[in-house]
């Protein structure tokens, strides 16, 4: 018998997927956690939560799990990925930023210079 949390559950689909492992109606296994919840003064619901925590999820039909090293592996390829996009993306940034400074600096001399008076004109 499988426990796992289901895709098809109300809150967190604990309820669902012990119905599912049990072959009880889902509607009976709610009813009795409410009525433990109430019995247990909300234990019953502290222990719902550490389930919802630590149970798989249900994976879809079909699906095959892949192994550490080839999830790691993926993980490190997106990762990768990401990084050299961020790159790319600050560099443009930096290099737009260098150039209107670039074009501020220039304005200002040449603002400085018109506005500069001549000593021997003065």
């Amino acid at each position: 018998m499988k426990v796992y949390r289901s895709r098809n559950g109300k809150l967190f689909g604990v309820c669902q997927g012990i119905a599912d492992a049990t072959g009880y109606s889902v509607k009976y296994i709610r009813v009795a956690s409410i009525l433990v919840a109430f019995i247990t003064a909300g234990w019953a619901l502290a222990a719902y939560g550490v389930a919802a925590l630590l149970l798989p999820i249900q994976r879809p039909d079909g699906y095959e799990s892949k192994g550490f090293k080839e999830n790691f592996e993926d993980l490190r390829d997106d990762a990768e990925v990401f990084v050299k996009r961020e790159y790319n993306d600050l560099k443009e940034a930096g290099a737009e930023a260098s150039k209107v400074r670039k074009e501020r600096k220039a304005e200002s001399r040449k603002s400085a210079e018109e506005n500069k008076v001549d000593p021997e004109k003065a």
